[in-house]
């Protein structure tokens, strides 16, 4: 996987939370051009855990190219690593196929 060009589906990050909405942040200003996602389509709905569940989805940008940083460094030096790294290696490649 290391070394392979991925193109991406989705919105490039950085993205973030504005109340209960993930939008990107890249707009001139730091304006949201994009809602990625809203987690209370209304006021019923808003709550803490909705709230969290904008952050959490927030960072998955990071968070992807963080385990795409991690596949290039020397290992496995364990079997724990090489499960790790196998289920790291199928998360990013379900999500390149788009599933």
């Amino acid at each position: 996987m290391s070394g392979q060009a991925v193109t991406q589906k989705w919105t490039n990050g950085p993205w973030k939370v504005q109340t209960w909405r993930v939008v990107d942040s890249r707009g001139e200003g730091g304006i949201a051009t994009t809602v990625i996602c809203d987690t209370a389509n209304n006021a019923k709905t808003r709550t803490d855990e909705n709230q969290a569940n904008a952050l959490l989805i927030s960072k998955a940008p990071e968070m992807y190219e963080m385990l795409r940083i991690a596949l290039t460094l020397p290992g496995p030096r364990s079997i724990a690593e090489e499960v790790w790294r196998k289920r790291v290696e199928s998360l990013l490649a379900s999500l390149e196929r788009g599933i």
